[in-house]
């Protein structure tokens, strides 16, 4: 009788060890997964790449941050998204505008427009890291971003 005790006495102690274990907080992702718009707001966009004819044997990069040999120097150019549906975008030393934006068809296509310009582009990335955006219309205009 003493040894059946002595394992029941055991199963009740250990029993109460686990249930009393908490998960470690720091190893813990409370975080909800972000929406595509606060991936877009987060932070400004600096462009990292840009390539006409993306989807053509004729792709041609424009720029790729960090080459020596780039057509176009792209290396202040930026985009900074707000949660209102407004943006901003520099893209030349002289060339800084305000315009509109939106998503379309649950993400997968992003609107931009003002009054001289109305252009959707086909979202291929949207990470916390780096969007991607495509221009299937205007010679498969490729735009890849990084976070500023």
């Amino acid at each position: 009788m003493g040894k059946k005790k002595f394992h029941l006495f055991i199963v009740v102690i250990l029993s109460l060890v686990f249930l009393n274990c908490k998960k470690d907080p720091a190893t813990q992702n409370n975080t909800a997964p972000q929406s595509l718009i606060d991936l877009l707001t987060e932070d400004s966009l600096q462009f990292e790449s840009y390539i006409i004819k993306w989807t053509t044997w004729k792709a041609d990069t424009f720029y790729s941050r960090g080459a020596a040999n780039n057509s176009w120097n792209m290396d202040t150019s930026w985009f900074k998204f707000n949660k209102d549906g407004t943006y901003r975008a520099f893209m030349s030393r002289s060339y800084l505008y305000s315009a509109q934006w939106q998503f379309l068809d649950n993400g997968s296509r992003l609107r931009l427009w003002n009054a001289n310009f109305d252009e959707q582009y086909s979202v291929l990335k949207l990470t916390k890291d780096t969007v991607e955006w495509l221009e299937p219309d205007l010679d498969s205009l490729f735009y890849r971003f990084i976070r500023k």
